[in-house]
């Protein structure tokens, strides 16, 4: 997926999956908990003393990555349901063929990356709402829109940095992607890069032959645009 923003109408183009989402505000978690990774002698997410406080995190948690820490994901199935997950470091899935979001507020700032120890790996978005600020990475494995998925990508003043997951999947084909919504926030008079065409997502293949025309049937929004305009659009090219 492409953005497109210029100073007068702008025009954005998906050839891969590119959205850009407004930073949203994240509801008071019953709990934080921060990943540590000096205590535990390695980077898993189930080893209790890498977190502070120790103990693995729990539904409901704010969990938090913070920048240079990595963190392998080696359970293999759900994160704990209603957390809020902010991604500051490197979230790595390493063990099982899947992280499953189950409706989680996830925040990958701009020192943060999603990615996979190989490429067959999934983040199964499963209701979740994911904010990508600029400079996040999202470097290796499946995106798998499921449910209803909100993605906000937040640009920089000069653009976006290209998020470059595997694959995309949309979960029960492509008429799916109805279900979710897609929106790239400008910041305001922040955005100076003027007219050009920004890939936001560029998927290393789509296995549910996704076109601009059942792209366009997701909901499309563009925030904060300030003087600019925008279109976000599929690129198969």
């Amino acid at each position: 997926m492409k953005l497109n923003p210029f100073n007068s109408p702008a025009y954005l183009s998906p050839a891969y999956l590119i959205p850009a989402f407004a930073l949203m505000s994240l509801p008071l978690a019953h709990a934080q908990i921060s990943f540590d990774d000096g205590a535990g002698g390695d980077s898993n997410w189930t080893s209790a003393n890498n977190w502070n406080p120790n103990g693995l995190p729990g539904s409901g948690n704010e969990i938090t990555i913070g920048s240079g820490f990595t963190v392998d994901y080696d359970v293999g199935g759900n994160l704990p349901s209603s957390t809020t997950l902010i991604v500051g470091g490197t979230l790595s899935i390493v063990s099982g063929g899947v992280l499953r979001t189950l409706g989680a507020n996830i925040t990958v700032s701009s020192t943060g990356e999603l990615t996979a120890a190989d490429t067959g790996r999934f983040y199964d978005m499963n209701n979740a709402t994911v904010t990508f600020q600029d400079g996040a990475q999202f470097t290796q494995g499946v995106w798998e829109n499921k449910g209803t998925n909100t993605f906000n990508f937040e640009l920089g003043t000069t653009g976006f940095s290209t998020l470059t997951p595997s694959q995309l999947n949309v979960s029960g084909g492509a008429g799916n992607i109805s279900n979710a919504t897609y929106n790239a926030d400008l910041g305001g008079a922040s955005y100076t890069g003027g007219s050009q065409i920004l890939t936001l997502v560029d998927y290393g293949t789509d296995s549910h032959g996704i076109s601009n025309a059942n792209f366009q049937n997701a909901n499309l929004t563009i925030t904060d645009t300030g003087t600019n305009a925008a279109r976000l659009y599929w690129d198969d090219a």
